[in-house]
């Protein structure tokens, strides 16, 4: 058998493969390709050769516009103002399974690379949930938390990473793993008062604090964001996959179906090139 790889040329970076036998006589070509992601349909003329004497064919390739309704991409990243509102309810018990990017630790630090000043609160540090009785976490900043440890040599700047938590009344756990680990670095904490938002909602890439928001530094990512309803990762209630909707990043959530813009009132979301 052989394949010839010939590229879609329409900047998606996709290709199309065409599998056929290297012999003489009647033969049946496959075709096949790389998904296409666009919401337009494309075509394509290619020319191969095949068979004893290199027979000459021509094939015209049609392939339809993704069913999605949306376009998907590797990550979407924040200017420094630009937020989601994801919806979610800051009430616990709740869990979170996401991919980040740090764009620097010179004013933006993940998971326990801030300071602990003297009223006990940790002045930068990302935790993807934490919830207390006036606001609710998703992004940035975990307050409130006295002796918090630090897990800040499993992370280097400008390199994806996951990262996981799970919450309960009086209790955490949180664990990141960058590319490349096999097992997870991880904290647990006893909180020191129960978690009892259950009126504001879950931000991401800010805090839910309107008088004195705390976003993510221009420059952070997010590769996917999945949200449970509790502590064991069993019921998903937000399923966010970075995307282009209309002309806008955001991330369409696939357990209500719909998309999630940036919630600010300026600042925007940008991504990888779509073309």
């Amino acid at each position: 058998m052989a394949t010839t790889t010939i590229p879609w040329n329409d900047g998606s970076g996709d290709n199309i493969y065409l599998t056929y036998p290297s012999a003489s006589g009647n033969q049946t070509v496959s075709v096949s390709s790389d998904a296409n992601a666009s919401t337009s349909s494309r075509t394509q003329v290619v020319t191969f050769t095949s068979g004893v004497g290199s027979i000459t064919q021509q094939l015209t390739i049609n392939q339809a516009a993704s069913s999605l309704p949306y376009t998907p991409v590797d990550y979407i990243q924040t200017d420094g103002t630009a937020y989601i509102n994801t919806g979610v309810s800051g009430s616990v018990p709740k869990s979170v399974d996401m991919t980040v990017l740090l764009p620097s630790a010179t004013d933006c630090v993940f998971l326990g690379k801030g300071q602990i000043n003297t009223s006990s609160q940790v002045a930068s540090m990302f935790v993807p949930l934490y919830i207390n009785s006036s606001r609710a976490c998703f992004g940035y900043r975990y307050r409130y938390l006295s002796g918090a440890p630090s897990i800040s040599t499993s992370i280097t700047n400008q390199t994806p990473f996951r990262v996981a938590a799970r919450f309960k009344n009086g209790g955490q756990w949180i664990g990141v793993m960058q590319e490349g680990d096999t097992a997870w670095t991880s904290l647990s904490k006893t909180q020191q008062n129960t978690p009892s938002g259950t009126t504001t909602t879950l931000y991401l890439f800010r805090d839910n604090y309107s008088s004195a928001p705390l976003p993510c530094p221009s420059g952070s990512r997010v590769y996917y964001c999945t949200i449970y309803g509790d502590y064991d990762y069993g019921t998903l209630v937000f399923d966010g996959v970075p995307c282009v909707y209309q002309g806008e990043y955001g991330l369409w959530d696939n357990v209500s179906n719909s998309f999630f813009g940036n919630a600010a009132g300026s600042g925007a979301f940008t991504g990888p090139s779509i073309q």
